[in-house]
C-alpha cells in the first residue's frame, strides 16, 4: 500500500505512457477484447444518433464526448447536429433569463470543446464566463460541481479577477465533504463518488490538502474493490462504480489492469466492467438487469475511452 501511496503523490507530474497494450484476456472470467467490445458500443451510438437526438440534448453530451474523444470515425453530421442543437438550447436558455445548472453547463462546455468548437462563443454565448460569475454554482450537488471544475481545467481557461466562483473556492467545497476518514458519500465512502470528486482534483495535487485527500481516498478506493476487481453500491457489483474508478485511474496516467492495489488476484477494473456487457453494443447496470441500462453504456464508453487513448500513448484526461 505504501507503493501506492508513494505512485499517487508523484503520478501527476508524469504523463508519459508506460504500459504495453494488454491482450486479450482482461479478467480470469472474460476474454473480451475491450477494442471489439469499444468499436460495438461506438457504432450502437452512431446508429442511435443517425436517427435522432434526446429532447434535451444534455442527455446526449456524454456519449457525445465518447465518440468525439476516440480515435474512431464517426460521421461528422451527428457533432454538427448535435452541436446545432446545442446551440438552440443555450440561446432557449438565455432568451427566456433561465439559469443553466452546473451539471448542465460542465457538459456542455466539455462536449462542446469535445467536438472542435469553443464553449466560448455558443450561439455567442459564452459558456466558460457564465461558470465564473452565475451564482449557485458552488451550491451544486458536490459530483456536479467536480465535473465543473472538471471543465474550466480541460483547456485551462482563465480565471477572471472578478469571478465569483473561483477554482480554490470549487476545490475548497469539494473538499469539505470529505468524509472524516477519506473518501465521499452519505456517511460512507461510496466509489462512484469518490472517484468523480479525484477525477477533479488531479490537477491540483500542488495543494498539500488536495494531496492528502488524494493519498487517503485512493487507499480507500483500492481496499473498497471487491475480489472480482469491481465494486458494490447501495448492496449491488455495477458497472457506474467500475468505469468511474477506470476513469479516475486513466486522468491519473496509470494503467487500470496494471496499477499495484487495484489487481484483486487475476481480476482487474477493466475485465470487471466487461461482465456488464450485453454482446451488443451496449451495458447493464446490475448483472442481474434483464436488458442493458443507458447511464451505463455511457459510461463504459468513456471510460473505455479513457483506457483507449492511454494505452494507445496518446494520454488525455478524458475529459480534458
Amino acid at each position: 500500500m505504501k507503493k501506492l501511496l508513494s505512485k499517487v503523490m508523484a503520478v501527476v507530474f508524469v504523463f508519459t505512457m508506460l504500459f504495453a497494450l494488454p491482450t486479450q484476456k482482461i479478467s480470469a472470467a472474460e476474454n473480451l477484447n475491450y477494442n471489439d467490445v469499444l468499436n460495438a458500443t461506438i457504432q450502437k451510438y452512431t446508429e442511435k444518433f443517425q436517427n435522432g437526438f434526446s429532447s434535451n440534448i444534455t442527455w446526449d453530451s456524454w456519449a457525445i464526448i465518447g465518440l468525439a474523444r476516440s480515435d474512431k470515425e464517426v460521421p461528422k453530421e451527428i457533432f454538427e447536429t448535435y452541436y446545432s442543437k446545442v446551440e438552440a438550447f443555450v440561446q432557449d436558455k438565455i432568451s427566456n433569463n433561465q439559469k443553466m445548472s452546473g451539471g448542465d453547463l460542465a457538459k456542455l462546455i466539455l462536449s462542446v470543446s469535445a467536438i472542435g468548437q469553443d464553449p466560448r462563443n455558443v450561439a455567442g454565448n459564452d459558456l466558460i464566463d457564465i461558470v465564473w460569475h452565475q451564482d449557485g454554482i458552488l451550491n451544486e450537488y458536490y459530483t456536479s460541481l467536480a465535473y465543473v471544475l472538471i471543465a474550466i481545467d480541460s483547456k485551462n481557461y482563465q480565471e477572471p479577477k472578478d469571478a465569483l466562483n473561483t477554482r480554490d473556492k470549487m476545490i475548497e467545497a469539494l473538499l469539505s465533504y470529505e468524509l472524516d476518514n477519506g473518501g465521499f458519500g452519505w456517511g460512507t465512502p461510496e466509489p462512484d463518488s469518490t472517484a468523480m470528486v479525484l477525477q477533479a482534483l488531479v490537477k491540483h495535487q500542488d495543494r498539500e490538502d488536495v494531496k492528502n485527500t488524494m493519498n487517503k481516498s485512493m487507499v480507500i478506493l483500492s481496499e473498497l474493490q471487491t475480489e472480482n476487481g469491481g465494486y458494490v453500491s447501495w448492496g449491488n457489483e455495477n458497472l457506474n462504480s467500475v468505469a468511474q474508478v477506470i476513469t479516475l485511474l486513466t486522468a491519473l496516467g496509470e494503467n487500470p489492469t496494471m496499477l499495484e492495489g487495484f489487481v484483486k488476484g487475476e481480476n482487474n477494473l477493466l475485465g470487471n466492467l466487461m461482465t456488464f456487457y450485453t454482446g451488443s453494443g451496449d451495458f447493464k447496470y446490475i448483472h442481474s438487469d434483464s436488458a442493458a441500462n443507458g447511464m451505463a453504456t455511457e459510461q463504459a464508453l468513456y471510460s473505455l475511452v479513457s483506457y483507449d487513448r492511454l494505452v494507445t500513448v496518446s494520454y488525455t484526461h478524458l475529459r480534458a
